[in-house]
């Protein structure tokens, strides 16, 4: 059931196949266990997982 507020199917399909992209694009600028390492903590943010799976690097702001 959708309420008014839900945005269309479109935006949300179209919404997440730009953030697919991104995670792409940078994933592709790194070496793999380094990229695993931001994916796994810009999952654990997403998730709203307060335990820190690593101690950032100093200017890595995870983007």
């Amino acid at each position: 059931m959708t309420t008014p507020s839900d945005p269309p199917p479109e935006f949300v399909a179209e919404a997440l196949q730009r953030v697919h992209e991104g995670i792409q694009e940078k994933l592709a600028t790194m070496p793999p266990e380094e990229g695993r390492k931001w994916l796994e903590r810009l999952l654990a943010r997403f998730m709203g997982n307060p335990v820190i799976i690593e101690t950032p690097k100093p200017g890595d702001d995870g983007e």
